[in-house]
């Protein structure tokens, strides 16, 4: 009986909140002004030079730059790639 009568309550209480005054909440709405925006154009930067696109690496070439032990499939291989990686591109 509990639970009925506290949800009966919370439900009451509920529709006589919505039963009041049915005054707008809000009663002055606010207005957007256009304010003036300064445009920006970027300028291209003299010196730089776009580099030609190297063709990709084969297979043969990257195991060729890889440490010793690079090539094993364990967990010491993947160590190895990953600290070599890890030293080049950081």
């Amino acid at each position: 009986m509990g639970r009925v009568a506290a949800a009966t309550l919370v439900s009451v209480c509920a529709l006589a909140a919505c039963t009041g005054d049915p005054a707008p909440i809000v009663t002055d709405l606010p207005t957007v002004s256009p304010s003036p925006v300064a445009s920006v154009t970027p300028t291209p930067d003299p010196s730089a030079s776009l580099s030609p696109i190297a063709a990709p690496l084969s297979d043969e070439q990257l195991l060729a730059l890889m440490p010793p032990g690079a090539g094993q499939a364990d967990a010491f291989g993947a160590l190895v790639t990953a600290q070599f990686f890890l030293e080049q591109y950081a």
